[in-house]
């Protein structure tokens, strides 16, 4: 009988029912018990109480606990300009977006678009547009980085700051000039930003309120736990940016300019690049050097260095993330070793 259903099925493309058949006649169907404990070592009494382990291994997972209670950086003075909103999808547009619909795909517990979505970010006719209705808000805010990061940016790029790094070493080297160079990178970086602090750091870069009220209904997202085919409770997701989010990238090299700007707001923190010459020809001193979240720190002292990356633990402290003290290396030139900074 199933033979014959299955030929049926071939026959007709219906292939869903094909691959169901074949699985049931090899026995792919059967699914196997996997015994799991829970956190405290002990073995879940029942189905339901193994979801709510789960459900809670996924909630500590994804959330990150940080500063209960942050420092919120002020909003700028003024915002950025505000951009024209994108014109209706046209029919043609419309009919575009449906045919590159995936069909037999299941959709989200938490699917609808809120107004404030609508109304912050504008209509949504394709990426392209989305994109083109954002190049102005790019464009004003790029100014207000520093040209230390390198990360997620046109016409920057990783080797570029390795060559960078390397004509300094080597300038240092020429003229016996002490340097020390302290590389860190963080735990979870993207998944570690605490988004209160995030969205009143767009805030403080000029972004216009009504684009970050939807930034935050965007942000607003939940979550579940699937184990053999039960769904558990939702829980809410607070911290991180968005994975595959087209702005996310954007969005984190900004918390990364804010973290390295309250880090190195002191006067002398980082190396002399350019000597003091005159009254209009000031020194011009390096901190860092940046690819995304990792970071090279530069300082002439051991000592030095190790009160530059206490403050940058801190400020990055404030922001969610932690360094990871695994990951960070330390080298240095043309000085006498005293002590490696520590990032603990």
């Amino acid at each position: 009988m199933q033979m014959e259903e299955l030929k049926l099925a071939d026959q007709n493309g219906n292939y869903t029912t094909t691959w169901k058949i074949i699985h049931t006649l090899s026995g792919k169907n059967s699914k196997l018990k996997v015994k799991v404990k829970k956190r405290d070592g002990s073995a879940p009494a029942s189905d339901q109480e193994l979801l709510e382990e789960w459900k809670d291994y996924f909630s500590s997972l994804l959330n990150n606990p940080g500063l209960s209670t942050p420092q919120l950086p002020p909003p700028a003075a003024e915002d950025l300009p505000i951009f024209i909103d994108p014109p209706p999808p046209t029919r043609e547009e419309t009919a575009e977006a449906i045919a590159a619909m995936k069909v037999n795909k299941a959709a989200a517990l938490d699917c609808a678009i809120t107004a404030e979505a609508l109304q912050g970010g504008g209509v949504i006719p394709s990426m392209p547009s989305v994109l083109k209705s954002t190049q102005p808000y790019l464009h004003h805010i790029k100014p207000r980085l520093r040209s230390n990061q390198a990360g997620f940016r046109s016409g920057c790029s990783c080797a570029q700051q390795i060559h960078i790094l390397r004509r300094i070493m080597e300038g240092f080297k020429e003229y016996q000039l002490p340097l020390t160079v302290t590389f860190i990178d963080f735990k979870k970086a993207f998944d570690s930003i605490n988004r209160t602090v995030m969205f009143a750091v767009l805030r403080h870069y000029g972004i216009p309120e009504p684009l970050v009220n939807a930034f935050q209904v965007l942000y607003n997202s939940s979550s579940a736990v699937m184990v053999d085919g039960s769904i558990s409770d939702l829980f809410q997701v607070s911290t991180g940016v968005l994975q595959g989010d087209v702005l996310a990238p954007f969005l984190f090299i900004i918390i990364v300019d804010y973290l390295l700007k309250a880090a190195s707001s002191t006067e002398d923190s980082g190396v002399v690049t350019h000597p003091h010459r005159s009254r209009r020809h000031q020194a011009k001193m390096l901190n860092d050097l940046d690819f995304a979240d990792i970071i090279a720190l530069l300082e002439s002292s051991t000592s030095r260095a190790q009160s530059q990356l206490s403050r940058t633990a801190t400020a990055a402290a404030d922001l969610g993330l932690t360094i990871s003290v695994t990951k960070t290396e330390y080298m240095s030139q043309n000085l006498k070793f005293t002590a490696v900074p520590s990032a603990m």
